[in-house]
């Protein structure tokens, strides 16, 4: 159906004059929180959920330590907040921002289908020739550290980043102008109750990522590529690298044909919603009367800088989203990588383990925080005092990281080989792990742990095997970690993989964890309310945008760049291959645990002050306002 009655038709669902009369439901505050739903979810699946748990893999197939993998993270952040800081600031009319999340979610699949790209650019994974190559000291075989066909993958990094500025660019407008064109479109009082189901949404989504990319993970990652040969230790081998890229490509379908049907949503609020919006806040007339003449004048940007920058309430805001930006940027691109190793967990397992825990806590914390609100019909004061419980619960995330299980006893890592001298870490590449009983044996220089007696060797060349079955394992292996036996000629055996540490502490960290999330998510609408409710009207996007790009330059950018570089200095073993040193082997898990707890303790000793003085500002402008009118009332009286 076509609509010609001009004051009305842009109140329609659809494209230009065309508005069909069977999709007049998606121009409802629930049509438009379905499409942004659609569009939250894709974007939280991918950059919260999958992103975060295929850092661990990435470093791995394409040789990246931890202080490089963590510019996936700090370009995305980078670009968002300058694309917050110019985008909202131009765009301010409601047409305009339903436009720029159309585009953004556009752009976003875009970026996924790019992230997923090295994957078809490379060839087949090489884990290393004859890695089954056992000790023959009359064997004439030659190796070297160098494999010619993984030479300057690292560069692959640099498509990645790509990727990742441009979904930066979309997933800013999503979230952003999302944010604000539902709660003004909401009914009044209910916009905390469609904020916090959005936000329930984005938390399930990204929880929801890290379990589907755990599933994802224990498919070999050439599985589409002719003549790809998994590890023969399958799952378990630790050689195993799983399909991290499977999941981006249908996101990305989904971004793109979504992004036509946001451009649909109605371009005006209905008359009887702009009528109470004018009772309540002002007239919107002079909002955009305003908007006009100063859309992009450089004063006028300075201005209203400067009006947002001295209220007090919006700036500790800022400050709380700092300190939240940094905790939660950190857990998301290093908490698989902490699970991973503290537990001795394949990545798959503990992409599981974590989606687990965040699921049921961070939808429970967001749909309770958005339900009180609409309930009790919150204003300001009842969100900070949700924000300041819900702050108040990441003090439980330093409490899970203090949590640590001991070391897997290696061979030439942790302990030395034989009666030899205790080894100097880090250990970079099996060249420097050759001991007295290993240094006639010609060893291959790929990574294939095998473990014996409760103690983890290198390869099983570098453990002085000289069989290999199939039923047996690796036998006659006569590298001794520790004390040697008096009997030399005793001999032992080795299976595949990786060595367990036999700790048992996961319940209790995955406990603190889920009441971290709870605690973020309980948070999530409150904090968006409160800045959008102190500032003025015509400041709304342009507040949001600011926040972003404050709590993403002075958070989310310096956070992996930091606890990367504290992860890489609790590494124990590092690979390597032509001379350069790839990804971390193995950590120092007390090391590892004792870095992140102490940041975590210092980022919510940093937040949680921050939002009680929040509170403490917002109800001295209540009590001036008072003391205002209660003045005026009585001069008018005189």
């Amino acid at each position: 159906m076509l609509f010609h009655d001009t004051s009305t038709y842009k109140e329609k669902f659809g494209w230009g004059r065309f508005r069909p009369a069977p999709l007049r439901f998606l121009a409802t505050v629930q049509g438009m929180l379905a499409l942004l739903v659609i569009a939250s979810v894709v974007q939280s699946m991918a950059l919260s959920g999958l992103v975060g748990s295929t850092i661990s893999t990435i470093e791995k197939r394409y040789q990246l330590p931890s202080s490089r993998s963590a510019l996936v993270s700090t370009v995305y952040d980078v670009t968002y907040a300058v694309a917050a800081l110019l985008i909202t600031f131009v765009i301010k009319t409601r047409r305009g921002k339903i436009i720029n999340i159309a585009a953004g979610t556009f752009l976003l699949g875009v970026g996924l289908f790019l992230y997923s790209l090295p994957h078809f650019t490379v060839g087949l994974y090489n884990y290393g020739d004859a890695v089954s190559v056992t000790c023959d000291p009359a064997s004439n075989s030659t190796f070297t550290a160098c494999v010619e066909e993984e030479r300057g993958l690292s560069d692959l990094l640099y498509v990645i980043l790509l990727a990742q500025g441009v979904s930066a660019i979309g997933s800013m407008s999503i979230y952003v102008f999302g944010n604000d064109i539902l709660e003004s479109t909401s009914p009044q009082g209910s916009g905390g109750f469609y904020l916090g189901i959005l936000s329930a949404s984005r938390v399930a989504a990204g929880a929801v990522g890290f379990i589907v990319n755990g599933q994802l993970l224990n498919i070999f990652i050439d599985f589409n590529k002719p003549g790809n040969i998994p590890p023969s230790g399958g799952l378990g081998d630790a050689r195993w690298l799983g399909a991290w890229w499977l999941g981006f490509p249908p996101l990305a379908a989904v971004a793109i044909l979504t992004a036509p049907w946001i451009l649909g949503l109605p371009g005006k609020i209905s008359a009887e919603k702009k009528a109470i919006d004018e009772d309540v806040k002002g007239s919107l007339e002079k909002e955009e009367s305003s908007e006009a003449k100063g859309l992009l004048r450089v004063l006028d940007f300075f201005k209203q800088l400067w009006s947002l920058v001295t209220n007090p309430i919006f700036v500790f805001m800022v400050l709380v989203g700092i300190g939240t930006n940094m905790c939660y940027t950190s857990l998301n691109t290093f908490g698989i990588k902490y699970v991973e190793n503290q537990f001795a967990m394949s990545a798959g397992a503990a992409s599981i383990a974590s989606g687990l825990t965040i699921i049921p806590a961070g939808i429970l914390g967001s749909v309770i925080g958005g339900l009180v609100m609409r309930k009790y019909k919150l204003g300001v004061t009842g969100s900070l005092k949700i924000t300041l419980v819900g702050i108040a619960c990441m003090f439980l995330l330093p409490l899970g990281f203090a949590v640590r299980c001991p070391n897997t006893v290696m061979a030439g890592v942790t302990v030395p080989y034989g009666n030899g001298s205790v080894p100097r870490t880090p250990v970079v590449g099996a060249a420097e792990l050759v001991s007295r009983c290993t240094q006639d044996c010609p060893c291959p220089p790929a990574y294939n742990p095998v473990c014996g007696a409760g103690v983890e060797y290198f390869s099983p060349c570098l453990a002085g095997c000289w069989n290999a079955s199939r039923e047996q394992g690796y036998t006659s292996c006569s590298c001794y970690a520790g004390d040697e036996p008096v009997d030399v000629t005793d001999t032992f055996s080795v299976t595949s993989g990786r060595c367990s540490n036999g700790c048992t502490l996961l319940p209790l960290a995955m406990a603190l964890l889920f009441l971290f999330s709870f605690g973020l998510g309980l948070a999530n609408a409150p904090r968006t309310v409160i800045v959008l409710s102190c500032v003025q009207e015509n400041q709304r996007s342009f507040a949001l945008g600011i926040e972003s790009v404050v709590r993403t330059f002075l958070g989310s950018v310096p956070a992996p760049l930091v606890f990367g570089a504290l992860v890489d200095q609790a590494c124990l073993l590092w690979d390597q291959n032509c001379g350069q040193r790839g990804a971390c082997l193995m950590y120092d898990n007390a090391l590892l645990s004792t870095y992140l707890a102490i940041l975590m303790a210092a980022l919510a000793s940093w937040s949680f002050p921050c939002a009680c003085l929040a509170m403490y500002f917002w109800k001295r402008r209540n009590t001036s306002e008072v003391y205002e009118v209660d003045r005026t009332e009585n001069e008018k009286e005189i």
